[in-house]
């Protein structure tokens, strides 16, 4: 939970998201607005740890 737990930290967006592990290798981020989602996938890629971290919008 650590990769989500830091982007919580550091994402700056206006409205609330949450974020929560799907697998060790998987992540869910929910974003209440659009506009910061759409803001935070043009800000991509991230990187954790020196990890790659890559974000796709999954509608659903």
């Amino acid at each position: 939970m650590a990769l989500v737990d830091f982007f919580l930290q550091h994402w700056s967006v206006v409205g609330h998201f949450t974020g929560r592990d799907l697998s060790p290798l998987l992540f869910q981020f929910k974003f209440e607005s659009e506009r910061d989602l759409q803001a935070i996938l043009i800000k991509g890629p991230f990187h954790f740890k020196r990890w790659m971290v890559l974000l796709s919008n999954v509608e659903t």
